[in-house]
């Protein structure tokens, strides 16, 4: 009896050992945590579930030093730092010297690229445009003689028919883009400047049999040094956007915006000469007189024209000095054309707000006599971020 408690005895002293290395919860674990130089400090040390969720944790100090009670010991320990890489490990044991690697190396990054289109709203990928467009950027036409964007597209956008209304300075363009739609009605395609509808005379009751030279005009209001970009939709798809305003086609104009950065003073002067080239060779007063008498002479071989007083040069004729001074009516009413443009921008912006300020003046002279042309606009764009 004696010999079977002492093997009793003896096996709970051999057990007593082993029931301490096994793990309980709330045992209490320590560590340090290093890198191949260093102890780090400030290194994350958690105990994470089956689920990946923290139930325990600790952080080291600055000798790389942690220690905290953990919840269940089937669970594993997480250690994160930046710019090492994240460790899982089996909790085993009490004690633990844990060495992060570093991990500054970025993988290999593929950067792909789509061409996008940015129009009055939102950039969308140029495959997935089911509109007709073709777009035109403002560095197309930069230091072109242009006072109105109906000049700077004019040629440049197939399908789109530009007339100038007149030679007259600022008369204005008649444009369009599908064709004529409508008898009396307006068959202008729709302008949208920086997404909002141009408003003009036309939309509200223009009338198009009376109209002046200078009420066809309204594109003049926008000075192309203000343009970014030009988007026409051509068909009948930029109805959707823009509804039954659109059927004649949509030209969206964007125009261009404040950056952040210091303040900017821009200054630009452009000048440029016009003139008209000799034409068709004019017969002067002598030359016509002539013309004439023998007009009259040749068919019955008579000098009956000498009775005509306009042919004879007689004083008393009241257009007597439109023939006696041969003058040369083209060149008397033609003349050098100048086209002098002042264009001023202020720019700048933070992190807040973004603006940009411009000001522009034409002072434009025609080819012909009494021709001349006085334009100022001014255009502000304020962008705050929210």
């Amino acid at each position: 009896m004696k010999t079977l408690y002492r093997h009793i005895m003896l096996g709970a002293f051999v057990a007593l050992p082993l029931m301490g290395f096994a793990q309980a919860p709330g045992t209490m674990i320590s560590g340090t945590v290093s890198d191949d130089i260093e102890p780090l400090m400030m290194v994350n040390v958690v105990e994470v579930d089956e689920a990946n969720r923290i139930v325990a944790h600790g952080v080291t100090d600055i000798n790389g030093n942690f220690s905290f009670r953990i919840v269940n010991p089937k669970h594993r320990l997480k250690i994160s730092y930046v710019g090492y890489a994240t460790q899982l490990i089996p909790i085993k044991g009490t004690r633990y010297n844990i060495k992060l690697k570093s991990n500054l190396q970025l993988k290999e990054v593929v950067v792909k690229q789509k061409r996008v289109i940015q129009s009055s709203g939102l950039a969308i990928p140029e495959r997935e445009v089911s509109v007709a467009h073709q777009t035109i950027d403002a560095k197309e036409f930069e230091g072109l003689s242009l006072t109105s964007i109906d000049e700077a597209l004019q040629g440049r956008v197939a399908g789109l028919d530009i007339v100038f209304n007149s030679g007259d300075l600022g008369a204005g363009t008649t444009m369009r883009l599908r064709g004529v739609s409508s008898i009396n009605g307006n068959t202008q395609p729709l302008v949208v400047v920086d997404g909002n509808v141009f408003e003009s005379d036309y939309l509200s009751g223009f009338d198009f049999a009376s109209a002046t030279e200078e009420q066809y005009s309204e594109l003049l209001n926008v000075n192309p040094d203000d343009i970014a970009s030009i988007t026409v939709l051509k068909d009948a798809a930029g109805t959707a956007i823009y509804g039954s305003q659109g059927a004649n086609g949509v030209i969206e104009i964007k125009t261009k915006r404040g950056v952040r950065g210091k303040t900017k003073v821009t200054y630009s002067y452009a000048a440029t000469m016009t003139y008209q080239p000799k034409g068709m060779r004019m017969l002067n007063g002598d030359q016509y007189t002539m013309l004439m008498k023998e007009a009259y002479y040749n068919p019955e071989l008579s000098d009956a024209a000498s009775d005509i007083p306009e042919f004879n040069y007689d004083p008393s004729f009241a257009e007597y000095e439109h023939y006696n001074n041969n003058t040369d009516w083209v060149d008397a009413v033609t003349k050098v054309g100048w086209l002098q443009k002042h264009y001023v921008t202020l720019s700048g912006g933070g992190e807040k707000a973004a603006f940009r300020i411009s000001a522009g003046y034409d002072h434009q002279t025609g080819t012909v006599i009494a021709q001349e042309l006085d334009r100022f606009t001014t255009r502000v764009a304020l962008d705050y971020f929210v």
